[in-house]
């Protein structure tokens, strides 16, 4: 039987190992916290993650028999935002939800829809000038 092993199947398996020995569930669910009146806070976050990889051969020319120069490379990318926290206090348990990042996404909105606005306004001045 023919092996299947491909160079970049090394590359790829060890890049994924890495990310799970990054992310894990305590990366979500933080560690609890006690605070002195005796609730209980656990931080809850929100993970988005992007992987890619990716090889090729060289060259046409083998190496030696039946063997060609390969490349790899692998790439991610991870983005952890504190979504709120769950507070046990005595017989209860409520979820306060946080509101990081929602002015930023809400100002970036408005600051393209504004340039998309004044943009032909620019071009159109530039053309005047000339």
């Amino acid at each position: 039987m023919e092996n299947s092993y491909h160079p970049i199947e090394n590359v790829l398996n060890e890049t994924l190992k890495n990310i799970k020995n990054i992310i894990d569930i305590n990366t979500v669910v933080g560690d609890a916290i006690q605070s002195p009146n005796g609730s209980v806070i656990i931080p809850i976050s929100k993970i988005s993650l992007g992987y890619v990889g990716g090889g090729g051969e060289l060259s046409t020319t083998p190496v030696k028999k039946g063997e060609y120069p390969f490349a790899t490379g692998t790439g991610a990318g991870v983005n952890i935002v504190p979504i709120g926290f769950l507070i046990q206090e005595n017989e209860n348990t409520k979820f306060i939800q946080t509101n990081i990042g929602e002015g930023v996404e809400k100002f970036f909105n408005v600051l393209s829809s504004v340039m998309q606005k004044i943009s032909p306004l620019i071009k159109e001045k530039e053309s005047e000038e000339k």
